[in-house]
């Protein structure tokens, strides 16, 4: 994903609510990953330095697979109820710009969202807009 994205605001609480579920469920599967972690973690410090398990880590990963890929696939879909405007969309405007006749117009609008953000870039006959 691009860094240049921005955040964008829902009028519900299922972002809220999403990223509470996942620190519930990082929390539960830290608490059963360590006791498989903590024998190779007495058996060498090295090895445990830099395989034990944290909540925050779990959160981490799992946040990012949400917020960048599983947000828009079944089963969450349904249950967030919010809108995937990913993709290209291409139409026509009619401007009425300064009162003058009106005049048709092409677009094309470039739309790559995230859970949490969304970049949108524009393009008209004679001119290019990019979301930032």
């Amino acid at each position: 994903m691009r860094d240049d994205m921005h955040e964008y605001s829902l009028n519900s609480q299922k972002r809220l609510e999403s990223i509470v579920l996942i620190a519930v469920v990082s929390a539960y599967l830290a608490l059963i990953i360590s006791p498989f972690i903590d024998p190779l973690d007495q058996a060498n410090a090295i090895v445990g330095y830099f395989i034990s398990v944290s909540p925050f880590a779990i959160f981490a990963i799992i946040f990012y697979a949400f917020d960048n890929y599983l947000w828009h696939v079944k089963p969450f879909i349904w249950l967030l109820d919010m809108p995937n405007f990913n993709g290209t969309w291409k139409g026509q405007g009619n401007s009425t710009y300064n009162n003058s006749k009106s005049q048709k117009f092409n677009v094309k609008i470039k739309v790559n969202q995230t859970f949490t953000k969304i970049m949108v870039d524009s393009q008209f006959d004679r001119s290019y807009s990019e979301s930032f």
